[in-house]
């Protein structure tokens, strides 16, 4: 039956090494509430200070339209997002069609959001690039997150390891009060996993809300405060077993 297909995708082994951190939750910074758009139901979740909720789910229900709607690129048609701790900085799940323009290079898409969005100091000044003062943040960024290329690479050059550091990078250039992250770690090597899952976990730490969205189940079990379940562009509520969780990715209701 469902509940038989359920553990058998999900399996019965524990999670890798690694574990949430240890948290007392803040104050609310993400609220979503009855969220409604072309592919979402009706969401309601909220995020606190400090934590990591953690939503899993199989492709397609519902992961593309709630990045793009907190991306602010969908719009909304029902429902409310609020944002009470910004920035909200997002780390998007198709780093090489949405999160790069992969013929500029490093350091130019490590500004990308800002030059669209506010051109602040000290990489703009007046509304105009500062080249010396983008070197500077490029090379730090590739020295914090250990990024194998050079300020002036191509992005398009780099492995997708290293595109995703920069990815990384850029989402934690201003210190979020909310970061988005969806299916973080996809098509990464180990090394390169567990240093994006290190990055989402001191975030948290430094007060950061957290919202993961993922495919990968020991990715949410092992990052995830709280956790739940996107299925069909609504968020189940889930009890923290894999056997429980596996059951509502598939829709299955019920203990």
């Amino acid at each position: 039956g469902v509940a038989e297909l359920g553990r058998w995708m999900v399996g019965d082994e524990p999670p890798p090494p690694g574990s949430p951190i240890e948290s007392t939750p803040g104050e609310p910074a993400l609220e979503l509430r009855g969220l409604r758009a072309r592919g979402l139901a009706g969401i309601d979740l909220e995020v606190r200070a400090g934590e990591v909720y953690a939503l899993a789910g199989i492709d397609g229900n519902g992961q593309v339209p709630l990045e793009q709607v907190l991306a602010g690129v969908r719009p909304v048609e029902g429902g409310t997002v609020d944002v009470r701790v910004p920035p909200l900085a997002l780390l998007s799940g198709d780093r090489q069609r949405t999160g790069l323009v992969l013929d500029l290079t490093l350091e130019e898409n490590l500004v990308l959001e800002a030059a669209a969005r506010d051109r602040r100091p000290p990489v703009f000044q007046a509304g105009l690039l500062r080249p010396a003062a983008l070197r500077a943040q490029a090379d730090a960024a590739i020295r914090r997150f250990g990024v194998r290329a050079h300020a002036q690479s191509v992005m398009r050059t780099l492995s997708g390891g290293n595109q995703q550091k920069l990815c990384v990078a850029r989402a934690l250039r201003r210190e979020p009060g909310v970061l988005v992250a969806v299916n973080p770690t996809r098509g990464l090597d180990l090394q390169a996993t567990a240093a994006v899952r290190d990055e989402i976990r001191a975030r948290a730490r430094a007060g950061t809300a957290v919202l993961l969205v993922s495919t990968d189940l020991d990715e949410v079990l092992e990052l995830g405060n709280r956790v739940g379940v996107l299925f069909r562009g609504r968020v189940l509520p889930v009890e923290r077993t894999r056997e429980q969780i596996g059951q509502r990715m598939l829709g299955v209701e019920g203990p």
